[in-house]
């Protein structure tokens, strides 16, 4: 088994990708706008279908929308497993990564 590449029954997390591992996650999020003041609107479910590309990600967890667009290519089981989530409200995040990230 090499050591860059863990597998298990769910995922697998593959960190031989340089500059995207969490620690440069964490370090690129500090950036980011803060919207946590901002006010919240109500999604439907139809508009959060259409975010479900790459380019224009968005997923729900728990009633709560998240844009996961920027998180994508940091995700340790790559993007696709988090565009499985994409559009749509999820309990994949509970199934896969547990309590790993709350």
């Amino acid at each position: 088994m090499s050591l860059s590449s863990i597998t298990t029954q769910e995922h697998s997390i593959d960190d031989s990708r340089h500059g995207y591992s969490m620690h440069d996650w964490n370090r690129f999020s500090q950036n980011l706008r803060d919207l946590s003041a901002q006010q919240f609107v109500q999604v439907t479910a139809e508009e959060l279908a259409k975010h479900s590309v790459e380019s224009d990600a968005w997923t729900s967890m728990r009633g709560i929308v998240y844009n996961i667009t920027p998180f994508l290519k940091y995700h340790p089981g790559g993007k696709r497993q988090l565009m499985r989530a994409a559009g749509k409200e999820t309990s994949l995040f509970n199934k896969v990564c547990g309590i790993l990230y709350i």
